[in-house]
């Protein structure tokens, strides 16, 4: 029980020393991930992603916004109680910038070795790869979601 306390107590400290835009984001994020993994168990994949093309995001949100999403997320995957892994950080992550007009795609990926074959997904956002970059150049690109095909 002591550990679990000083876990808490340490995320609690970290948490405060956010600025109060990092802690909204951060709140937004845990929503998305949450309403992600929802989505993934009950609807079919092509509901997740399927919008008409985004218009009128500001250009230069792919350096601000883009990266602060990437970290909002991966902040937020640590702390859900429930699976939070590649696919749901990138559904949340599509979701997030979509909200703020910029354009992204969302990659599947496989990578099979022998009879194991394991999958991946990631997130891009202009040049930013905002969700999954951990080892996504080990697997092959077997779909593509959005507008920032590459």
């Amino acid at each position: 029980m002591r550990t679990w306390l000083r876990s808490f107590r340490s995320k609690w400290r970290a948490l405060r020393r956010l600025s109060w835009s990092a802690r909204l984001m951060l709140g937004e994020a845990v929503l998305m991930l949450g309403l992600a993994r929802l989505a993934i168990v009950l609807l079919p994949f092509r509901w997740l992603v399927a919008h008409p093309p985004t218009t009128g995001g500001d250009p230069r949100g792919h350096e601000q916004v883009a990266p602060r999403i990437g970290r909002a997320l991966q902040r937020a995957a640590h702390i859900t109680p429930w699976r939070s892994k590649c696919l749901e950080q990138a559904v949340a992550g599509h979701w997030m910038l979509r909200r703020r007009g910029l354009p992204n795609a969302l990659y599947l990926g496989v990578n099979k070795t022998g009879q194991h074959m394991e999958a991946h997904a990631w997130l891009r956002s202009g040049e930013h790869i905002i969700t999954g970059r951990a080892g996504m150049e080990n697997y092959r690109v077997v779909a593509c979601f959005g507008e920032a095909r590459r």
